[in-house]
C-alpha cells in the first residue's frame, strides 16, 4: 500500500495534508524535504488503524 492509495481512499488531496501538517499550501507540502517520511506515517497509521478495526469487528 502506497500513499496515493490510501488518499484515493480517503478522499485525501495533497491541500488536505499539507493543512493537517501546517504547511503553507500544497506546493509547500509536495516540495518539502520530509513529504516522504509524511507520507510513510501516514501510510503506516492507516495501516495500523484498519487492522486494529478489523480486529475489534471479529
Amino acid at each position: 500500500m502506497d500513499i496515493n492509495e490510501v488518499k484515493r481512499k480517503l478522499n485525501l488531496s495533497n491541500s488536505e495534508i499539507a493543512e493537517m501538517f501546517d504547511y503553507k499550501d500544497a506546493n509547500s507540502y509536495s516540495n518539502s524535504a520530509r513529504k516522504k517520511s509524511i507520507d510513510k506515517g501516514i501510510v503506516a497509521i492507516y495501516k495500523k488503524t484498519i487492522e486494529k478495526i478489523e480486529r475489534c469487528l471479529k
